[in-house]
């Protein structure tokens, strides 16, 4: 109740004080500058959003980095969990690997292969 009577109060003296259509006023709108504290406070403004900007962008940066390296790592698992099933599995199959007929980068030879499907084949 004291609030809307405050209220009624200012607006009854903004009306009171308000330039009536023909009434001059007291200075020239066209001449009125936001002065020294408005150019401060713009500053401020400006610098403040550009440094939330880039701390935005920092952290957008680390998020994205550190999604790479997750999704990097669960590969490494995958390709290991992998590697191990076929580790297992290996020395049960042919021996084709066992061999040493194997390239260098990891593929068994050509002739290794076909060695070991005419041998299944002949099984």
């Amino acid at each position: 109740m004291m609030l809307v009577a405050q209220v009624q109060t200012w607006m009854l003296t903004l009306a009171a004080t308000a330039p009536t259509p023909g009434e001059e006023l007291p200075f020239n709108p066209d001449d009125v500058t936001p002065g020294p504290l408005g150019f401060f406070v713009f500053i401020f403004v400006a610098v403040a959003t550009g440094l939330l900007v880039m701390d935005l962008i920092r952290r957008t940066s680390r998020v994205q980095a550190r999604a790479r390296i997750r999704e990097q790592l669960q590969g490494e698992v995958a390709v290991g969990k992998a590697a191990d099933v076929a580790a297992a599995a290996g020395p049960a199959d042919s021996g084709a690997a066992a061999t040493g007929d194997a390239h260098p980068d990891g593929q068994a030879a050509p002739d290794a292969e076909q060695a070991a499907g005419e041998k299944k084949i002949a099984d």
